[in-house]
């Protein structure tokens, strides 16, 4: 039928004139047109974002060098390659990770959410970052639960290769008429286990600290100093409380000051010149710390602050950068591992070289007081053999966190272990 012809037979069916059956038609064919442009209205409103977000995500990329993350202390994500086909397999979950680390406004936005949680809830929004008590910050990771909750213990065989490669250590520095002194940092967990809930607490007395230091001392010949019971009574005794950072997972410059105290009257006896550098008369400098680790990882670094006090002698620090080995440029965090060495203009004093992590970090400003040249090494898991040849010092100190007895047993080179 002819449109005319299906109107006149709409109106003799019904009679409903043909103008009353238009009107009646149209809003259908609107509402479908409405519906149509809001729907592409809504994918624009959707996708749009995410197009202009992976815009200036691939042109922050292209400008910004950075693959370090200073308040994480971790290495970025690199955007992965493609080399031979079977790259394609893990290209996918591999760009993913790219991209959490790359994206733009990331940190900004990690910040917001960190802000809102812990404004309204008091909660982490970092998995290794654990909120206890009064707002202390904790580091939560295996190691450090390991640690507070003193389990599991160490096997026979792992307390067995601790002991021997440490031993082996001592030997080859001996046979090099190199003094060896092993010193334990207790973890701020173990110092102030008060701020944690009242829930978690170890669930037995002895600890791998416990099991190391006694077999330590009665299977070694290796001077080993436990600073728990110092860092504790400091805890108590010193005019400037706390001994550890709120927001950081380290002790600060007053426990640093402690440390360095009982580490140095540890090896007196080795070295009796130790005795004529004092630094007990001190002025007090006071600031602001707005960068720990903790408040960092959680993005929080602006917004969680404390004052930190700073013990100077009243003749400032008598040490100086070495020329040949200075401290790495405090603008580039991830140059944290390089040694550098510190020199002060006395002849009477012995040589060190420190085997140290982050704790030493602090201790550095006033252990350097006290030798005419300490190097400081990085080596996690390593034993700077030829570093120490060429350095020959008097002593090795070799620091180690208590968090560290939780972790992968350290090895030596071939040539140490050889030693008998």
């Amino acid at each position: 039928m002819l449109q005319s012809e299906q109107e006149m037979a709409l109106r003799l069916l019904s009679g409903v004139s043909v103008a009353q059956i238009r009107p009646s038609m149209e809003p259908d064919k609107f509402d479908a047109s409405k519906r149509r442009l809001e729907n592409h209205f809504t994918a624009v409103l959707f996708i749009a974002p995410l197009v202009v977000l992976f815009l200036l995500t691939a042109i922050s990329c292209g400008i910004s060098k950075a693959n370090f993350s200073v308040d994480e202390k971790r290495a970025l994500a690199s955007i992965p390659k493609i080399h031979h086909l079977k790259d394609l397999l893990t290209f996918p979950p591999a760009f993913e990770k790219f991209l959490n680390d790359n994206f733009a406004y990331r940190t900004q936005l990690v910040q917001w959410d960190s802000i809102a949680k812990w404004s309204l809830f008091r909660t982490s929004t970092h998995p290794c970052v654990f909120v206890g008590k009064d707002d202390w910050l904790f580091l939560s990771d295996e190691s450090d639960k390991v640690t507070l909750r003193h389990d599991p213990l160490f096997s026979a065989n792992e307390l067995s290769e601790w002991t021997r490669v440490l031993e082996a250590r001592r030997r080859w520095l001996a046979k090099r008429n190199i003094k060896y002194i092993v010193v334990i940092a207790p973890s701020k967990c173990t110092v102030y286990p008060e701020y944690f809930p009242d829930y978690f607490k170890p669930i037995r007395a002895e600890s791998r600290l416990d099991q190391f230091i006694d077999a330590m001392r009665t299977k070694t010949g290796v001077r080993t100093l436990d600073l728990r019971e110092s860092m504790l009574r400091a805890k108590k005794t010193e005019k400037f409380q706390p001994i550890y950072f709120k927001t950081d997972s380290h002790w600060n410059f007053v426990g640093a000051r402690r440390a360095t105290t009982v580490i140095v009257n540890a090896i007196t006896d080795w070295f009796p010149s130790l005795a004529s550098v004092s630094d007990n008369d001190t002025k007090i400098v006071r600031s602001e710390l707005t960068n720990g680790d903790l408040a960092g990882m959680l993005g929080l670094n602006d917004y969680l602050k404390e004052e930190q006090v700073l013990l100077v002698p009243n003749g400032n620090f008598s040490w100086h950068d070495s020329k040949d080995m200075p401290h790495p440029p405090l603008d580039a965090p991830q140059r944290t591992h390089e040694p550098f060495a510190t020199e002060v203009d006395k002849k009477n004093l012995p040589k060190a070289l420190a085997l140290r992590d982050s704790f030493f970090q602090n201790v550095r400003f006033y252990l350097s007081n006290y030798f005419r040249r300490i190097s400081y090494y990085w080596p996690l898991q390593e034993f700077p053999a030829e570093a120490i040849e060429k350095e020959h010092p008097d002593i090795v100190i070799q620091e180690i966190v208590e968090r560290f007895l939780a972790s992968e047993v350290p090895h030596n080179p071939p040539s140490v272990d050889a030693l008998k």
